[in-house]
């Protein structure tokens, strides 16, 4: 597999908060916007990229929203972190619980020093 630069992953697609923010980017992102899907089921992953296909209803600036560039899957937490970390400029992570996953895509992030990285909770609190 070719390693292509992406400027936003989103880690834990397949939940409801991550299927949120996939929706969410094909819509409303930039055209030229480079993303992709990442998390544990491949197969569920391909599944939600093929939904986020630019049906009607896309609208983002620049021309029309942003279809994901690329699906990886088979990554836990640990994994995850080693392969996005330096190919993403910035990671969306909405895999919970939080307190399993995200301290070591966090840790991983810093130590390459990369853009940023923002931590989306689906909780209340």
């Amino acid at each position: 597999m070719k390693m292509v630069c992406l400027d936003v992953v989103v880690y834990g697609a397949s939940g409801f908060t991550g299927r949120l923010v996939c929706n969410y980017l094909r819509r409303h992102a930039p055209s030229g916007l480079r993303w992709a899907l990442a998390g544990r089921d491949a197969a569920t992953l391909e599944s939600i990229a093929a939904d986020c296909g630019g049906d009607e209803g896309s609208g983002g600036p620049g021309g029309g929203g942003a279809e994901p560039r690329e699906v990886i899957g088979g990554c836990d937490a640990e994994r995850a972190a080693a392969l996005l970390a330096p190919r993403a400029r910035v990671v969306i992570s909405t895999a919970g619980p939080f307190v399993d996953y995200s301290d070591k895509l966090v840790g991983v992030r810093r130590a390459r020093l990369v853009d940023s990285q923002i931590m989306i909770s689906n909780s209340n609190g």
